[in-house]
């Protein structure tokens, strides 16, 4: 990483000297606040930890840059091996990791290495960039008309086709490993808090019970809205293919389900081998760091990939244009409009139990999350809603501060209930469109991976793009609907991070009351 480099004495004043640099740093890249606040936050606890130590060295280094379209930066310090990672909470490591702050040390040559990097934010900008990308397709489009044929048709056998086969070519060639370390690694950071280890069975139950209800009620609705020819049953009844898909999901070795590009196979394996570096513990210290960092290498490089979003679109609507397929968008009011119907539904369902469950009015409620849900909505951004949230669910929704930690941290990565509707109605949308037969089995595959997915799917730039790409492979539909989850995505994204948002908060007032940490006077203060 090339940037600036400072020199700092490791005392107190160094320490805050570091934390203004950072935050002058990363404010200049138009970073989120809530983000600069935890990068602050966490390079003075490090740097403090660091200090106490009894080798503890006199200076330490700043390096500060951008790295894969990251800012990133780096803090060195000389001397002996000294990891402050390990001397805090861990898990409060891997939640900033989970939320786009990654703190790593590392330890070469005599040299310390203390790492912040940061996720590329996507909202605004990449819309867009989108927006201007759609603008260019639709004006070259309409000179298709008066262009000859010969020169379209070369230009999109030659140059457009091969453009979105390449591009589609790169997701699918990053999506299946980057879900098996995601998976692997998130499932590795359950065990490491005190808190996770009381409250972990109710929190996850519900986050996982919440985002399946919300797909099976996407899927039954758009199945009823978008039916589908019946797959032929080749002699096979309906509840023996139900049972086959089950055993299916059961690798039958390690390579096959990569080379095959089943997702449901690898999520299992992810699953698994998340477990099992669990129960290891600190014997399989190194295989789980290098599975984080494996991680986080696919997740830059799929972040990469993905900043060629709209050069795909671009590309592939100028040849949908040219080839006389733009009534395909006509129909997709019908998606969208149902999208939002069921997104409202599932908040006010949230919201109805919430007051049923603690007493508290309907509108009072609505009142105390309204603030985050305009963030989220404005911003597409959960992260710029964060602290805004955490504060809300503390000092207005009465939730324990501890709890709040936890459960809104680890919400913002595994609770995707609106991205489970998402993905459940748009495929099967897309299945009646381009024809693919299904039966009971394929339906429930919908109703199955539109929940994993949407709790799998990985805090990277273009992570909707990515699981979408896994669930239509899956499913039998043709990569062209890529095109048209790109296009809607863009704009549904600012009201699925709201719906996200909204429901994560509801659902932690009612898990806090099922564990006996909610303050319901504070709850109930208007």
């Amino acid at each position: 990483m090339r940037g600036i480099t400072k020199a700092f004495p490791l005392d107190e004043q160094g320490v805050d000297a570091v934390a203004e640099e950072l935050d002058a740093f990363f404010t200049a890249r138009g970073l989120d606040k809530s983000i600069i606040l935890r990068a602050r936050f966490a390079a003075e606890e490090l740097l403090l930890c660091v200090m106490e130590h009894a080798d503890a060295p006199k200076s330490c280094t700043l390096t500060m840059g951008t790295r894969f379209g990251r800012a990133s930066a780096d803090i060195q310090y000389e001397g002996a091996a000294i990891d402050p990672t390990t001397v805090e909470d861990e898990w409060s490591t891997r939640l900033l990791s989970n939320l786009g702050l990654t703190p790593i040390w590392s330890y070469r040559r005599g040299v310390n290495t203390l790492r912040l990097r940061v996720l590329r934010a996507s909202g605004r900008k990449d819309l867009l960039y989108l927006l201007l990308a759609v603008a260019a397709a639709a004006a070259l489009g309409l000179l298709g008309g008066i262009l000859p044929e010969a020169f379209t048709g070369g230009v999109t056998e030659l140059l457009l086709a091969p453009l979105f086969n390449a591009f589609v070519g790169l997701l699918a060639t990053f999506a299946g490993l980057l879900i098996l370390l995601t998976v692997a690694s998130g499932v590795f950071g359950v065990g490491d808090t005190r808190l996770l280890q009381r409250v972990g069975c109710v929190m996850f139950s519900r986050y996982v019970l919440t985002s399946f209800a919300c797909s099976l009620c996407a899927t039954l609705l758009a199945a009823r809205l978008f039916p589908l020819t019946a797959a032929p049953s080749g002699g096979e009844s309906q509840l023996s293919a139900v049972s086959q898909l089950f055993f299916d999901i059961l690798p039958k070795n390690l390579i096959t389900p990569f080379l095959e590009g089943n997702m449901m196979q690898i999520i299992v394996l992810a699953l698994f081998l998340g477990v099992v570096l669990l129960l290891l513990g600190e014997r399989a210290a190194t295989v789980a760091r290098f599975v984080e960092e494996g991680s986080w290498v696919l997740q830059a490089m799929m972040g990469q990939v993905c900043r060629l979003i709209p050069l795909f679109v671009f590309a592939s609507l100028l040849r949908m244009f040219w080839s006389g397929g733009g009534a395909q968008f006509l129909g997709l009011w019908k998606p969208i409009l149902l999208y939002l119907v069921l997104l409202a539904g599932a908040v006010t369902v949230e919201l109805v139990t919430v007051a049923l469950r603690t007493k508290a009015p309907v509108g009072l409620l609505l009142r105390k999350v309204l603030p985050q849900i305009v963030i989220a909505f404005t911003t597409a951004s959960s992260m710029a809603a964060y602290e805004t949230s955490v504060g809300s669910c503390e000092y207005k929704l009465g939730v324990d501060r501890h709890f709040v930690a936890v459960g809104a941290s680890v919400g913002s990565v595994v609770f995707m209930p609106s991205s489970a509707i998402a993905l459940a109605l748009f495929s099967v949308y897309l299945a009646q469109f381009y024809g693919v037969a299904a039966d009971l089995s394929w339906y429930m595959q919908v109703c199955l991976l539109a929940a994993v997915l949407s709790i799998a799917a990985p805090p990277t730039p273009g992570a909707a793009l990515t699981v979408n790409t896994v669930m239509l492979a899956q499913l039998g539909i043709p990569s062209e609907g890529l095109l048209i989850i790109a296009a809607v995505g863009a704009v549904l994204d600012f009201f699925d991070t709201a719906g996200n948002v909204a429901m994560r908060d509801l659902e932690l007032v009612k898990q806090a009351d099922i564990l006996n940490l909610l303050d319901r006077e504070t709850l109930l203060q208007k």
